[in-house]
């Protein structure tokens, strides 16, 4: 397995990428150094480590965390029939 780094740098140079100009993105990309000129590979790799649900307030349209409404309606009224 790969040893995966923090930060992103040339394999030819050394020089580290600052992170405003590393590439984020998921999956492989080709860079050119800024200083060598050489091109190198690099793949973002990241961890799933789950989801944060939150129920939405159907009166202002914030998230439950967000709201700040005197009554949040977290649950749609029922339509009269």
């Amino acid at each position: 397995m790969t040893t995966l780094v923090k930060t992103q740098s040339c394999p030819y140079c050394g020089t580290d990428v600052d992170d405003s100009h590393a590439e984020w993105e998921e999956g492989t990309h080709t860079i050119e150094c800024d200083r060598c000129h050489q091109e190198y590979s690099v793949t973002t790799e990241y961890e799933f480590l789950g989801w944060d649900i939150e129920k939405v307030c159907h009166g202002c349209g914030e998230i439950e965390s967000e709201c700040y409404c005197d009554e949040p309606q977290l649950t749609k009224e029922s339509d009269p029939q």
